[in-house]
């Protein structure tokens, strides 16, 4: 991390030479040795045990020597803290631009980095691979908008077809679900050329802010820190100009901003340019390195500034040579230079240059979410359990780890960005406490890996106090995106219900037969019909419904669905006289039956009406009742 520069202006900090590594410049600095300092006193009686006034003179010695180290361990720990006073410390999530987390001390001189940049971004290609790989650093500065430097575009060999951006994570090879992996839908390169090394990447959509990721602020206007200024870097860069060694943990390193003639011997001599900006650590050569480009340059806002105490993105890591050089400091791009530009072009999205690199998984429909119980046109739909080719934004599949493996448990219904609906016997029957449940929305594929995919860990479960009610409540763990493939249903109106005759759909990734056990990867829908109540008496064991419960089914076809369908939506189109007409509504939740697809046993439903009130207080309050555990003595779904 000590090296974030790259060599010469073309190579920038990203080289290409490196791509298979790391694509672009890191920061590294000169390890430097970190072991206890030896006791001058050691064995020093050994030999002096009859010299009395010498032993004397030597334990004086030592104890004045003992008495210097713990005054500098003192002081040194106190320098420590008044650094970490700096940083706003919080226990809870987002807080704004330029805030960042106090989880742990910071490891400088290119080391590790304990702590969190949420604003650190890594872009990441396939380079005519399978896999991706890291190429340059990118800084959050809204939830659609990253700013990086122009070379990492323009400059950098074999880059193909679509890049992404990972978010929330210090680890290249972090697979936790607190990561955020988003496709570059747009490239905006600014339109001076090579001369202004920045370039602005729009995402596909939104990313959610949390205490992992986050936006670092812009300077004011022109605004600009004068040398002597401190500053941190971040990268995954290499460590040394001569080490291709991959970087696979973030590393940071604290720099000063220098004068920007410091700079002249980088620049080929020449005197910086205006939107240039010099930082160097002159004692322990730190620096910036391939891997690096494009990354953040911070520094922490004065007490006269705007947003005092939060991390300012004071400059973009641009080139050099060779890394970790005493005569050829690190050259930054000086973001201060291009506040108007960059807010013309987020206001507005007005491109000036733009490269033909766009990506394959965009949210890109007329418009995104509109909405709950609005779905896209994605294509005819097939029924009688058939693949569903149409969109379902608010279907998900319940996963659960079995023998290291994610196995799909159950269905769920979206009702909010943070919670879910689903069936209480999918928690008490199905799952039984065993493991992490995740939530998987935005596909209808359980085999899908596309970016468009969003994945969050159940944080609360919730199940209805009356044991007999089929229905349970899951916060998430953090507020999931809305887009075209990722939205609410519609719940009803308080006790409205619809009548005997309405038609609804019903999907879910259950078995497609009562004896067939094959594994169904590809989400199903059906078209049913609500019966009257009585036409499900024969698979409540002979018993009338009771008003929670309601029957669907098709008495053609006999579609109908099955294990694995369990907790999923029974949803209709609202009517022209409901507050939502033309949109879908969550009528049922998938609940239990009698074999699949008979004749006799028709499909029973918890009906969502019913529990209105239930859902909006629990919502509302994240009040928990009984979270008791039942069975229903009946084949779930």
């Amino acid at each position: 991390m000590d090296v974030m520069k790259s060599k010469g202006r073309t190579q920038g900090r990203n080289s290409t030479e490196l791509m298979i590594t790391v694509d672009v410049e890191t920061i590294t600095r000169p390890s430097e040795p970190r072991g206890k300092a030896g006791n001058p006193c050691a064995g020093a009686c050994s030999w002096l045990g009859s010299h009395q006034v010498v032993v004397a003179c030597i334990v004086t010695l030592c104890l004045l020597l003992v008495a210097a180290g713990v005054l500098a361990g003192v002081f040194g720990a106190q320098r420590a803290n008044m650094s970490d006073d700096k940083i706003p410390s919080t226990s809870g999530g987002f807080k704004g631009c330029g805030w960042r987390p106090d989880v742990g001390t910071r490891i400088v001189n290119g080391e590790k980095s304990l702590s969190a940049w949420p604003w650190q971004v890594s872009l990441q290609n396939k380079f005519k691979t399978d896999k991706w790989t890291h190429f340059c650093g990118a800084s959050i500065i809204s939830s659609t908008w990253l700013l990086t430097a122009r070379h990492c575009i323009t400059n950098v060999r074999n880059l193909t077809g679509e890049i992404i951006a990972v978010m929330g994570t210090n680890s290249l090879t972090d697979t936790s679900l607190a990561i955020q992996r988003v496709s570059v839908a747009e490239i905006v390169l600014h339109p001076d050329g090579e001369s202004s090394d920045v370039a602005l990447l729009r995402l596909a959509w939104s990313v959610a802010f949390s205490a992992t990721v986050g936006p670092v602020c812009l300077p004011v206007n022109a605004s600009t820190a004068q040398p002597g200024t401190p500053c941190y870097v971040t990268g995954w860069g290499l460590t040394a100009t001569d080490d291709t060694t991959k970087q696979l943990d973030l590393r940071e390193v604290q720099l000063t901003i220098m004068k920007d003639d410091d700079c002249k011997l980088t620049n080929n001599g020449h005197p910086l340019k205006p939107s240039m900006m010099c930082a160097a650590d002159v004692y322990t050569h730190a620096d910036t390195c391939q891997g690096d480009s494009g990354g953040p340059l911070v520094r922490l806002a004065g007490d006269t500034e705007p947003s005092p105490g939060r991390w300012v993105l004071e400059g973009v890591t641009s080139f050099g040579k060779g890394c970790g050089s005493r005569d050829f400091l690190g050259v930054y791009a000086r973001v201060s230079a291009f506040t108007q530009w960059i807010s013309r072009t987020t206001t507005t999205e007005t491109t000036t240059t733009t490269t033909t690199t766009t990506t394959t998984t965009t949210t890109g429909t007329s418009g995104g979410f509109k909405g709950c119980g609005w779905r896209p046109e994605a294509g005819t739909r097939i029924v009688n359990g058939e693949k569903s080719k149409s969109a379902w934004p608010w279907q998900v599949s319940l996963q659960n780890k079995f023998n290291s493996k994610s196995t799909h448990l159950c269905g769920a219904s979206i009702i909010s960005s943070t919670w879910l609906l689903t069936a209480r016997h999918c928690i008490t029957k199905i799952w039984n406490n065993t493991g992490e449940i995740i939530a998987v929305m935005g596909t209808n594929s359980l085999t899908d890996t596309s970016l468009a995919i969003q994945r969050v860990p159940i944080a609360k479960i919730v199940l209805h106090p009356d044991a007999d009610s089929d229905v349970a409540l899951l916060r998430l763990a953090r507020s999931i995106v809305f887009s075209a493939t990722v939205g609410p249903v519609c719940l009803p109106v308080n006790a409205s219900t619809a009548q005997p005759g309405t038609p609804c759909y019903v999907t879910g990734w259950g078995l497609t037969a009562t004896d067939d056990t094959t594994k169904q990867l590809d989400l199903r829908e059906a078209q049913l019909t609500i019966m009257k109540d009585d036409d499900c008496i024969p698979t409540n064991n002979g018993h009338p419904l009771k008003p929670s419960m309601m029957c669907a089914a098709d008495v053609s076809t006999h579609a109908d669905t099955c294990q694995g369908d369990s907790g999923g939506p029974l949803v209709r189109l609202a009517g022209d006289t409901e507050p939502s007409p033309g949109r879908w509504v969550l009528e049922g939740v998938t609940s239990f039956g009698k074999d699949c697809g008979s004749s006799e046993y028709l499909g029973v439903y918890a009906r969502v009406s019913a529990f209105s009130q239930w859902i909006s207080s629990t919502t509302a309050t994240e009040t928990t009742t009984a979270t008791t555990t039942t069975t229903t003595g009946k084949s779930a779904r």
